[in-house]
C-alpha cells in the first residue's frame, strides 16, 4: 500500500475538515450527483501541482475556497493533504516511511506548500512525484475528460495520449527546446553574418586609407631629412651668396649717380620748352572742367533714370512674384476643393450606404420577429396534434397496462425538461454574451488594424528621416573637419606672416637689424617713429602702384626730429651698418600737385593723387605728401599714357599694374615679383584678412560641430524612436494576432452555443411533447376515449416547413450579425470623412484669405509701376546743356592742334632724354634685380627656417645633427619635388585610419571566430534534435507495440471476444513523429470498424480498454478513477467492474461512481452526503467487515 490517506479542509464542498483512508484493492466514493464527490479527485489533482483553475472546474483558483452557505461564513483558506507509505520507497529522495504533501491556499491568493509540514516550493513538491507516475502526465487520476479526449480527438491529436504513455513528452520538450536555441542560434548566425558583411565593407577601404596613410608617413620621413639637410647647406651657403649680390649693388649705384646728373641737365632744358605748352594745357583743362561739369550734370540725369529703371525692375520682379504666388494659392486652393468635394461625395455615399444598411436591417429584424412568432405558433399547432399521436399508437387497455411506467417516465421527463429549461436560459445568456464580445473584437480588431498600419507608415517616417539625418550627419562630420583643416593651414600662414612683419624680412639688412635692434632697445626705439610701410595703410587695390611709387622710400626710416636722425646714424657706424636714409618730421618738406596740372585728375582712367588714395596719422602728412604728393594714379598703361603727353609729363604717374611714367618721360613696366613687392605693404593686411578668415571659419566651424552634435541627436533620437516604433509594432501585431484570435474563439463559441442552443431546444420540445403525449394518455384512461386517425403525409410536410423556418431563422440571425458589423464601419467611415471636410475648409479659408491679401498688394504695386514710368519719361538732358557743350569740344579740338605743333618742337629733346632715361632704367632694373636676388636669399632661407621650425621643431643647431655626408644638393631639389608631388598625390590622408583598420580587423576576426562557434554550436544542436527524434521514434514504436499488445488482449477480454486494434496513420503524415493515431474494434458479432463508427457505449468501453492497456504498460501507484463507468450500459459496467478487480491486486484504485457493479467491487465504500445543503460529509463502510458481520449473523 503506498496511498494511506487524504485529508481535506475548506477546499470546496468540505466546509469540515474529512478522513478518508485508503486502502488496498478498490476504494468506492458514492454519492447523489451534486453531493461533491468528485470534488475529492479534485482536491488530489490540485495538491499535486494543477495550477489551472478550469481543469478543477472553476474560474478563478480562489473557487477552491469553501464560499460559505446561508447559515455557515466562507473560509479564509482551503487545505488537503495526501498521505502516503514510503517503506517501498515510492519517493526515493526522501528518507521517511511515511510522506505527507500539503498545500493551502489564502484568499489573498498566496499558496503555501509542505512536504511532512516543512514548508517548501511547488517545485520542491513536482520533484518528488517526478517519474512516479503521479505528475499532470501521467495517469494517476483518471476521469470522463480522458475517455472522452481518447474517443473524440482527432488522430493527431490522440498522439498526445500514446506519446504521453510512451514517456516521450520529457523528450518532446526537451527537443522543442533544442529547436527553440537552434532558431536562436540561426537568429544570432544571421546577425553575426550581418555584422561581418558591414565590416568587410568597412574593411576594404580602411585597408586603402591605412596603406595610404603608411605610405605618406615613409614619404613624410624622407622629405623630413631632405629639408633638414636642405636647410643646413642653405644656411652655409647663403652669406657666400649675398656677398656676391651686395658687390653687384654697389657698382650699379655708382652708375645710377653718374646718370642722375647727366638727367637733370636735360630736365632744365625740357622745362623751358615745356612751359608755354603747360600754360596751353592749363586753359585747355578749365574748358574741359566745364565739359565735365556738364558731363556730370548729364550722367545725372542718365543716374536717375537708371535708379528709376531699377525701381521699376524690383517693382516688376515683386509683381511676377506675387502672380506666381497667386497662381500656386489658386492650384492648392483647387487640389484641396477637390478632396473636400471627394470627402463629401465619400460621405454622402456612406451616408446613403448606411441608410440602405440600416433599411436592410430593420426589414431583416422584422422578418426575423415575425419568423419567429411562426414557429412559435406552429410549435403550439404540433403539440396539439401530438396528443391525438398517442392516442393513435396504442389503445387505451395498452395504455393502462403501462400506467405506472408511463407515470415514472413523466416525472423522470419533467425533471430532465427543468434541467434542459436552466440550461437553455444559462445558454441564451452566454449567447448574448458571447455575440456581443464577438462585435466588441470585430470593432477593436479593425482599430487594432489601423493602428498598426498607422505604426507602420510612421515607423517607414521615421527610418527615411533616420537615413537623411545619418546623411547629414556624415556631411557636418565631413564639413567640420575640412573647416578645421583650413584652421590648421590659415594658422601657419598667419604665424609665418606675423614673424615676416615682426622681424622686417623683406627689409634690407641694414633697416632690418636697426628695427630689430629697436625692439630690445627702449632707447634706441624713443628715436624711431617708424619706417615708412608702417605709417602708411594702403588698399589692396593700389599696392602695387604705391610700392612702384615709393619705390625703395619704403624702407626709410621716420624720425621726430634731425637729432634722432643723428642719433640713429651714429649708432649705424658704431655697429658697422650700412647706411639708412631717415625722414625727420620737423625738415622733411611736402610737396603737393602743381596747380598747374589739377586737371589730370579729371582725366580718364585717373584715380586719383597717391597721397589721397592713402591712410595715415595726420602727423604724418608732410612724409606722405613729400614722397606721394607729386604722384598720379591711373587704371592702365593706355590712359596714363595719353595724361602724360597732355600735361608734358609734368606729374609723374604710376598705374595700377606697375608702369610708372617719370617726369623725365622715362617709362618703366613689365613683370614683377609681385608678392616681393607689393607685400611690403600686404603683410599686414594680408595678416589681418587671415585672422579674420580665421576668426570666421572658426565661427564656420562651430557652427559645422553644432549643426554635426545637433545632426547626430536628431539621428539618436530617431533611432531611439525607431526602437520604441518597433517595440509599438511588434506589440500592435501581437495584440492584433491575440484580438483575431480571440474574435475566432469567439465566433466559434457563438456558432457553438447556437448549435447547442437548437440541439437544446429541439430536446426540450421533443420532451415536452412526449410528455404531452403521456399526459393525455393517462387521461385516455379515465375518459375512456377512442383517438381520431392522422394524415402522416401532411404531418411530415408541417414538419418539414418548420424546419426550413428554422433554417431561415439561423440565415437572418447571421445575417443580422453582418448589417450590424457593417454600420459600425459605415459609422467610423463617416466620422473621419467629416473631420477630413471641416479640416479642409478651414485650410481653404486661410488661402483665401493669403489671396485677398495678395491681390490688394498686386494693384498698390501697379499703381507703383505706373507712377515709375511718368517719371522715367521726365529724366531728359536740356538742350541748352548739349549746345554748350558741343561748342567747348570745337575749342579743346583747337587748342590740341596748337598743342601738337608744340610737342613737335619737344621731341628732339626727349630723344636724348629717352637715352638717359633707358640706361637709367636698365641699371634700375638690374638693381631691382639684384636686390630681388637679396631677398629672395633672405626669404628662402626665412622661410625654409620658418618651415623647419615649425615642421620639425628645429634650429640650425639641431638641424646639423642629421647632416648627411653624401648630401647632393642638386639632387636632393629634385627628390624634395618629387616627394611634394607624391605626398598631393595621395590626397587627404587620414593618420588614425591605421589603428581603425586593426581595431576593426581585430573586431571581424572575434566575430569570425563566434561565427565559427555558432556554427559548430548549429551543429551539434542538429545533431541533439535527430539524436532525440530518434529516440523518440523507437521508444514510441517500442511502448505502442506493447500498449497495443495490451490493448487486443483487454479488449478481448472485456468484450468476451471480438478483437482490437491501433494502428499508426503514416499515409496521412508528412513526418512519422505526428502521425497520427487510428482506432480499430471489432466487438462480438460485429465487423471491425473505426472508432468513430461505434455506438457511444461500445466507443467509451473501448476507451477504457486503451486506459487499461495504458496502466499495464505503467502500472500506477494508485489510480482515481472519476466516473469513467458512467457512460456504460449495465453489462459493460459488469465487465468494467470486475476486470477492475483483476488490477486491484497491484494498483489502489480510488473510484467514483454510482453505478452499482462497480459499486460491488470495492473494497471500501464512502458515501459523500450533503446533509447540510451546500457542506459535503462522508460516511464509511467496510464491505469485507460487513460480510464477516452478516456470516457471523
Amino acid at each position: 500500500m503506498n496511498f494511506k490517506k487524504i485529508e481535506v479542509f475548506g477546499f470546496k464542498s468540505f466546509a469540515d475538515r474529512k478522513i478518508i483512508e485508503i486502502n488496498d484493492g478498490i476504494t468506492g466514493i458514492v454519492g447523489p450527483n451534486g453531493c461533491g464527490k468528485s470534488n475529492v479527485a479534485d482536491a488530489v489533482r490540485w495538491v499535486l501541482g494543477e495550477q489551472s483553475a478550469k481543469a478543477l472546474r472553476g474560474k478563478s483558483m480562489q473557487d477552491v475556497i469553501f464560499n460559505g452557505t446561508k447559515v455557515r461564513k466562507s473560509m479564509s483558506f482551503a487545505e488537503v493533504s495526501l498521505y502516503f507509505d514510503n517503506k517501498d520507497k515510492l519517493f526515493p529522495t526522501l528518507t521517511f516511511d511515511e510522506v505527507k504533501i500539503t498545500r493551502k491556499l489564502f484568499r489573498s491568493g498566496e499558496s503555501e506548500y509542505y512536504i511532512n509540514d516543512t514548508q517548501c516550493r511547488l517545485r520542491d513538491i513536482q520533484e518528488i512525484i517526478r517519474n512516479t507516475g503521479l505528475g499532470k502526465e501521467g495517469y494517476s487520476i483518471i476521469g470522463q475528460g480522458r475517455v472522452s479526449e481518447i474517443i473524440n480527438a482527432k488522430p493527431v491529436d490522440r498522439r498526445a495520449i500514446f506519446e504521453d504513455a510512451a514517456g516521450i513528452s520529457t523528450h518532446k520538450k526537451r527537443k522543442k527546446e533544442a529547436q527553440s536555441k537552434l532558431e536562436q542560434t540561426e537568429n544570432n548566425l544571421q546577425r553575426i553574418e550581418s555584422i561581418l558583411q558591414e565590416l568587410d565593407r568597412q574593411l576594404e577601404p580602411l585597408e586603402r586609407q591605412s596603406a595610404d596613410a603608411r605610405k605618406y608617413l615613409q614619404l613624410r620621413d624622407e622629405l623630413r631629412d631632405l629639408e633638414i639637410n636642405e636647410f643646413v647647406y642653405g644656411y652655409e651657403h647663403n652669406a657666400e651668396l649675398k656677398a656676391q649680390v651686395q658687390a653687384a649693388l654697389d657698382s650699379i649705384n655708382a652708375q645710377l649717380e653718374n646718370l642722375k646728373a647727366e638727367q637733370e641737365e636735360a630736365d632744365k632744358k625740357y622745362s623751358r620748352m615745356t612751359m608755354d605748352r603747360n600754360n596751353t594745357d592749363v586753359y585747355i583743362s578749365r574748358l574741359r572742367d566745364e565739359l565735365t561739369e556738364l558731363a556730370v550734370a548729364a550722367e545725372s540725369i542718365k543716374g536717375t533714370g537708371n535708379t528709376l529703371s531699377e525701381r521699376m525692375a524690383h517693382l516688376t520682379s515683386n509683381r511676377q512674384e506675387a502672380e506666381s504666388r497667386l497662381v500656386a494659392i489658386e492650384d492648392d486652393i483647387d487640389k484641396k476643393d477637390g478632396q473636400l468635394t471627394y470627402h463629401k461625395s465619400q460621405l454622402n455615399m456612406a451616408k446613403e450606404e448606411k441608410a440602405e444598411v440600416q433599411q436592410e436591417h430593420d426589414e431583416l429584424d422584422g422578418e426575423y420577429e415575425e419568423l419567429l412568432a411562426k414557429l412559435t405558433e406552429g410549435e403550439r399547432e404540433m403539440e396539439s396534434r401530438n396528443d391525438e399521436l398517442l392516442k393513435a399508437m396504442a389503445s387505451i387497455a395498452d395504455i393502462k397496462e403501462n400506467y405506472g411506467k408511463l407515470t415514472a417516465e413523466r416525472d423522470t421527463l419533467t425533471e430532465r425538461e427543468d434541467e434542459l429549461s436552466e440550461e437553455m436560459t444559462d445558454l441564451k445568456a452566454e449567447l448574448r454574451q458571447a455575440e456581443e464580445s464577438k462585435l466588441e473584437l470585430e470593432s477593436t480588431v479593425q482599430k487594432l488594424r489601423k493602428q498598426r498600419d498607422r505604426l507602420a507608415s510612421s515607423r517607414n517616417e521615421i527610418m527615411f528621416s533616420l537615413r537623411e539625418a545619418n546623411v547629414k550627419v556624415e556631411k557636418y562630420r565631413s564639413a567640420a573637419t575640412d573647416i578645421q583643416s583650413n584652421i590648421s593651414g590659415l594658422e601657419s600662414r598667419i604665424k609665418l606672416l606675423a614673424d615676416y612683419s615682426r622681424d622686417y624680412s623683406n627689409f634690407r639688412d641694414s633697416v632690418k637689424r636697426l628695427m630689430t635692434a629697436a625692439k630690445h632697445n627702449d632707447e634706441l626705439a624713443s628715436h624711431i617713429e617708424g619706417v615708412v610701410a608702417d605709417i602708411i595703410k594702403v588698399p589692396a587695390k593700389y599696392e602695387t602702384a604705391m610700392t612702384v611709387a615709393l619705390g625703395g622710400s619704403v624702407q626709410n626710416v621716420v624720425t621726430e626730429s634731425e637729432e634722432d636722425a643723428k642719433y640713429l646714424i651714429r649708432y649705424l657706424k658704431a655697429n658697422g651698418l650700412a647706411s639708412v636714409t631717415f625722414l625727420p618730421l620737423t625738415s622733411y618738406k611736402r610737396r603737393d600737385l602743381d596747380s598747374r596740372y589739377s586737371g589730370i585728375l579729371r582725366e580718364r582712367g585717373c584715380m586719383g593723387e597717391a597721397s589721397k588714395l592713402v591712410s595715415f596719422d595726420k602727423k604724418y602728412d608732410s612724409i606722405v605728401s613729400g614722397l606721394l604728393g607729386s604722384t598720379v594714379v591711373f587704371d592702365n598703361m593706355d590712359n596714363a599714357i595719353a595724361a602724360a603727353r597732355r600735361y608734358s609729363y609734368g606729374v609723374r604717374i604710376v598705374t595700377l599694374e606697375g608702369e610708372m611714367l617719370a617726369t623725365t618721360g622715362a617709362i618703366s613696366g613689365g613683370s614683377m615679383n609681385k608678392s616681393a613687392m607689393a607685400n611690403v605693404f600686404g603683410h599686414e593686411r594680408t595678416l589681418q584678412e587671415y585672422r579674420d578668415n580665421a576668426e570666421k571659419l572658426k565661427k564656420d566651424y562651430e557652427k559645422a560641430v553644432a549643426a554635426y552634435k545637433a545632426a547626430q541627436e536628431e539621428a539618436d533620437e530617431l533611432q531611439e524612436q525607431l526602437k520604441v516604433f518597433d517595440e509599438d509594432f511588434r506589440n500592435a501585431e501581437v495584440e492584433l494576432a491575440t484580438a483575431t484570435q480571440k474574435l475566432e474563439k469567439a465566433a466559434g463559441k457563438c456558432e457553438e452555443l447556437s448549435s447547442s442552443l437548437t440541439a437544446k431546444t429541439e430536446a426540450r420540445d421533443g420532451i415536452q411533447r412526449r410528455i404531452q403525449l403521456i399526459n393525455n394518455a393517462l387521461s385516455s384512461v379515465d375518459t375512456g376515449k377512442d383517438m381520431p386517425e392522422r394524415d402522416d403525409e401532411a404531418e411530415k410536410e408541417r414538419r418539414a416547413g418548420y424546419a426550413r423556418m428554422r433554417e431561415r431563422s439561423k440565415q437572418l440571425s447571421s445575417q443580422l450579425t453582418e448589417l450590424r458589423v457593417q454600420l459600425t464601419n459605415l459609422e467610423n467611415a463617416i466620422a473621419t470623412h467629416t473631420e477630413a471636410i471641416s479640416r479642409l475648409e478651414g485650410e481653404m479659408a486661410s488661402l483665401n484669405e493669403e489671396h485677398a491679401a495678395i491681390r490688394k498688394a498686386l494693384s498698390d504695386t501697379e499703381d507703383k509701376i505706373k507712377q515709375t514710368e511718368s517719371d522715367i519719361d521726365n529724366a531728359v538732358v536740356s538742350s541748352e546743356d548739349k549746345k554748350r557743350q558741343t561748342e567747348i569740344k570745337e575749342k579743346i579740338s583747337r587748342l590740341d592742334e596748337y598743342k601738337t605743333k608744340l610737342d613737335e618742337d619737344i621731341a628732339a629733346i626727349l630723344v636724348s632724354k629717352d637715352n638717359l632715361t633707358k640706361s637709367t632704367i636698365s641699371a634700375n632694373e638690374e638693381k631691382v634685380r639684384q636686390e630681388t636676388r637679396m631677398q629672395k636669399i633672405d626669404e628662402d632661407a626665412e622661410e625654409m627656417r620658418v618651415h623647419i621650425a615649425e615642421e620639425y621643431e628645429l634650429d640650425y643647431a639641431g638641424a646639423v645633427r642629421f647632416r648627411r655626408a653624401d648630401f647632393d644638393h642638386e639632387k636632393a631639389v629634385g627628390e624634395i619635388g618629387k616627394l611634394r608631388r607624391a605626398m598631393s598625390k595621395l590626397g587627404p590622408v587620414s593618420l588614425e585610419s591605421i589603428d581603425m583598420y586593426k581595431e576593426t580587423q581585430g573586431r571581424h576576426d572575434e566575430l569570425a571566430a563566434q561565427r565559427d562557434d555558432m556554427r559548430k554550436a548549429q551543429a551539434d544542436i542538429m545533431e541533439i534534435i535527430a539524436t532525440l527524434s530518434k529516440e523518440m521514434s523507437e521508444r514510441f514504436d517500442r511502448e505502442f507495440k506493447k500498449i497495443n499488445s495490451n490493448f487486443q488482449t483487454i479488449f478481448s477480454e472485456m468484450f468476451g471476444g471480438g478483437t482490437g486494434r491501433l494502428e499508426v496513420d503514416l499515409e496521412n503524415a508528412e513526418d512519422p513523429l505526428e502521425a497520427g493515431i487510428e482506432i480499430y474494434a471489432e466487438p462480438p458479432g460485429k465487423n471491425l470498424r473505426n472508432l468513430s463508427q461505434l455506438s457511444g457505449g461500445e466507443q467509451a468501453f473501448t476507451a477504457i480498454c486503451i486506459l487499461f492497456a495504458i496502466l499495464r504498460l505503467r502500472p500506477m501507484p494508485f489510480c482515481i478513477l472519476d466516473e469513467i463507468d458512467a457512460a456504460l450500459d449495465e453489462s459493460n459496467v459488469d465487465l468494467f467492474a470486475r476486470y477492475l478487480k483483476r488490477f486491484s491486486d497491484s494498483t489502489q484504485f480510488i473510484v467514483i461512481t454510482h453505478r452499482k457493479p462497480t459499486m460491488e467491487q470495492a473494497d471500501m465504500l464512502y458515501g459523500v452526503t450533503m446533509q447540510e445543503l451546500g457542506v459535503s460529509d462522508v460516511v464509511s463502510v467496510s464491505l469485507k467487515e460487513a460480510v464477516k458481520h452478516s456470516s457471523s449473523e
